[in-house]
């Protein structure tokens, strides 16, 4: 889902090939926004991250309780799941901003 929102963000369409210098500028573009915890907060990376690497909620929400040693009951799991899913949307939103306005200053 984020990689054709990536390819329409830069004027592509998804099932478009890019050429290999497209392909270097996008991963360069790429992996500078993701190492610029400016632009996206470590919270909201790990949960992009996590879940645009294909992992479930579930997952890094068991990576996050036993990193930080707490065990939660049902609903509070589930505040935790929904936190983590807004988490993900905002870093996607802000990787997808970034990208956007990277192209539009080069065109």
């Amino acid at each position: 889902m984020t990689s054709a929102m990536i390819f329409r963000d830069i004027g592509k369409s998804p099932d478009e090939n890019l050429d290999s210098m497209e392909s270097d500028e996008l991963e360069k573009h790429y992996g500078k926004i993701l190492t610029g915890l400016t632009v996206v907060a470590c919270k909201e990376l790990e949960a992009y991250l996590a879940i645009n690497s294909c992992r479930n909620y579930d997952q890094l929400a068991n990576l996050i309780m036993k990193r930080e040693r707490i065990n939660l009951r049902n609903r509070e799991y589930d505040k935790l799941l929904g936190r983590l899913r807004t988490r993900a949307h905002r870093g996607r939103e802000k990787v997808l901003k970034k990208i956007r306005d990277l192209y539009e200053t080069e065109s």
